[in-house]
C-alpha cells in the first residue's frame, strides 16, 4: 500500500493543489475575522481561533421517542475534532446539520459565515461545494473508476475540463492511488475504496472536512492507514470533524474531543 508517509512529500503535493488562481480556493485559507452571531451580535476572534463553524444553542429532536440533543459547538479553523459517543447518540445527527441534511429545531448552525437553519436548492448546494464529506459505506459510484469517481465531484461543480485534470492526480497522490486511478472500486479493498472517497471529499479543496466513521468498516490495518491520510491533511492546514465510537483512536490521537452524555454535547479533557 502506497500512501505518502512523509510530511514534506504531503506538502509538496497539496502545494500543487492549491496554487493560488483566480477564483479558487486553498485549503484553509479562508480568512474569518469575524463571526455573526444571532441578534445580530459580533463575536470577534484572534487570529489563532478562526471560527469555520459553529452550533449555537442548537436542539435537534431526532428519533420517535421524542429525544432532544443539545448542542453548543464551535470548530476552529485547524481542528481536527472527534465527536465520540455510544450508537445512537446523536453522533452523525450533528454532522448532517453541519452540512444541511438535517436542519435543528431550535438554535442556530452557520458554516463558513452561511447560516444553514433554513437554506434550501440551490443555495444549499452552494454552501455544500464548501464542505467535503466522507461516509462510512463509501458511496462511489460502480461503473466509474478510481479517478472518475474523484473527478465528477469537480464536473458536477462544472470546472473546466483543464482543471479538473491539474487536480486529479495531486489528488489521487495525497491517498496514495494514483497506481490505480483506471481501477473500479470493485477492484479495491475496502481500505482503498475509503481513500477514494477522501479523495472524492477534498479534491475541490474544501473550508471543512466531515468524515462519519470512517473507519467503521475496515479492518485495523486500513483503519490506520486512513487515520494517517486524516492526520497529514489536518497538519497541513485542512479542518477536520470526525465521528467515531472508538476509544483506541481518539486516545491513541489525542486530539480535541466531544461527546454526548445524556443527550448533550460536552467537551472532554484529553491532555
Amino acid at each position: 500500500m502506497d500512501v505518502p508517509s512523509s510530511s514534506r512529500n504531503l506538502r509538496s503535493i497539496l502545494s500543487s493543489l492549491t496554487e493560488a488562481r483566480p477564483g479558487e480556493r486553498a485549503f484553509a485559507t479562508k480568512e474569518v475575522s469575524s463571526v455573526l452571531m444571532p441578534q445580530g451580535q459580533t463575536l470577534a476572534l484572534s487570529e489563532t481561533e478562526k471560527v469555520i463553524a459553529y452550533l449555537h444553542k442548537v436542539t435537534k429532536t431526532y428519533d420517535k421517542q421524542g429525544r432532544s440533543l443539545s448542542i453548543d459547538l464551535d470548530i476552529r479553523q485547524g481542528d481536527f475534532l472527534f465527536i465520540t459517543g455510544i450508537s445512537g447518540a446523536g453522533k452523525s445527527t450533528l454532522l448532517k446539520m453541519l452540512y444541511g441534511e438535517e436542519k435543528p429545531t431550535s438554535g442556530e448552525v452557520v458554516v463558513d459565515g452561511t447560516r444553514l437553519n433554513k437554506l434550501r436548492g440551490h443555495s444549499l448546494s452552494c454552501l455544500r461545494r464548501r464542505i467535503g464529506v466522507v461516509f462510512q459505506d463509501y458511496k462511489l459510484l460502480p461503473r466509474r473508476t478510481v479517478a472518475e469517481n474523484v473527478a465528477f465531484a469537480l464536473q458536477a461543480q462544472n470546472f473546466p475540463k483543464a482543471e479538473i485534470r491539474r487536480r486529479l492526480l495531486p489528488t489521487l497522490k495525497i491517498v496514495g492511488l494514483e497506481e490505480k486511478a483506471e481501477h473500479f472500486p470493485e477492484q479495491l479493498s475496502g481500505g482503498e475504496q475509503q481513500r477514494v472517497a477522501i479523495a472524492r471529499a477534498i479534491v475541490h479543496t474544501p473550508v471543512l472536512l466531515l468524515a462519519d466513521e470512517p473507519t467503521g468498516n475496515l479492518d485495523a490495518g486500513n483503519t490506520w492507514s486512513v487515520l494517517e491520510i486524516l492526520r497529514q491533511l489536518n497538519d497541513m492546514g485542512v479542518t477536520i470533524v470526525v465521528t467515531t465510537h472508538d476509544e483506541t483512536i481518539v486516545q491513541t490521537f489525542a486530539k480535541r474531543v466531544v461527546t454526548f452524555e445524556q443527550n448533550q454535547l460536552v467537551e472532554l479533557d484529553v491532555r
